[in-house]
């Protein structure tokens, strides 16, 4: 379903990101980048942070902490049938449970 990273912070909290996404009934396949943590009860999952429809997911990069989660989609008047030419990139980090952008 995407890619799958294994994580530490500064805490070494240790959790996964991953892409995950949705088929809806009309056209549109939506992704989402959700984070799981490891914990003594077993694994506990974030919110999702929406990334877009029929995008192209293409990697998840770790620096300290931060997640860089790089996808292409489309220009801003493209209509959606267009093919993703953009490329973008969301960055991700977890924030006392939750994993927010910036």
């Amino acid at each position: 379903m995407g890619h799958k990273l294994v994580i530490k912070n500064k805490k070494s909290c240790q959790f996964n990101l991953t892409n995950l996404y949705q088929e809806a009934s009309g056209t549109g396949i939506f992704f989402y980048a959700v984070a799981v943590i490891s914990s003594a009860n077993g694994y506990i999952s974030t919110n999702d942070i929406f990334l877009g429809d029929r995008i192209v997911p293409q990697n998840i990069r770790i620096t300290n902490g931060e997640a860089a989660v790089n996808y292409a989609t489309r220009k801003y008047n493209d209509p959606m049938t267009a093919d993703p030419s953009v490329g973008v990139t969301k960055y991700l980090k977890m924030v006392n449970g939750e994993l927010v952008e910036g």
